[in-house]
């Protein structure tokens, strides 16, 4: 079989200059990407401020009730299911919960663990401060109205990725 061909050459002067454009656009699009991904940074401190405050709270209360054991020898820790190990005097967490009683208007129990500089610091302004979360829920015990505060804060900066 004979193959024809018709005076046709192909024309690379023309096709070099726009296939060095293409791969350029495409090599400057990867970098672009690749930087902004690593460029970014993830700060989970509010969340994982939230996560401590919702565990105390359901550990200590039930259905807007108090548990009768957090009036006497209450360890928060294995009740709620805290790693002690993690709350330490100069860790990256604090929690404080206090009891108090809404018709004598007293303060009755608090237990609180953690960095305790964190009570001050985190309601300072700035990047640098750990991120708390403050939350006061109604509850009773024995007909009588109380509110329990739980403060819980976070300064583990996640860092980049």
């Amino acid at each position: 079989m004979k193959k024809i061909f018709f005076n046709k050459r192909g024309e690379e002067r023309w096709l070099t200059p726009w296939m060095f454009l293409v791969w350029f656009i495409i090599g400057i699009t990867i970098v672009i990407a690749v930087s902004m991904y690593y460029s970014s940074s993830v700060d989970s401190r509010a969340y994982e401020a939230r996560s401590i405050r919702e565990k105390i709270i359901s550990c200590v209360g039930d259905s807007g009730k108090i548990k009768p054991e957090f009036f006497q020898d209450f360890d928060i820790y294995s009740k709620c299911g805290l790693k002690k190990e993690i709350f330490s005097d100069y860790g990256d967490f604090y929690f404080n919960v206090s009891i108090y009683d809404i018709n004598a208007k007293k303060y009755i129990k608090s237990i609180s663990g953690g960095n305790r500089e964190f009570e001050i610091d985190c309601f300072l302004p700035g990047a640098g401060f750990p991120v708390c979360n403050r939350t006061r829920v109604y509850s009773s015990y024995e007909a009588k109205p109380y509110y329990i505060e739980v403060l819980a804060g976070s300064n583990q900066i996640g860092g980049k990725i």
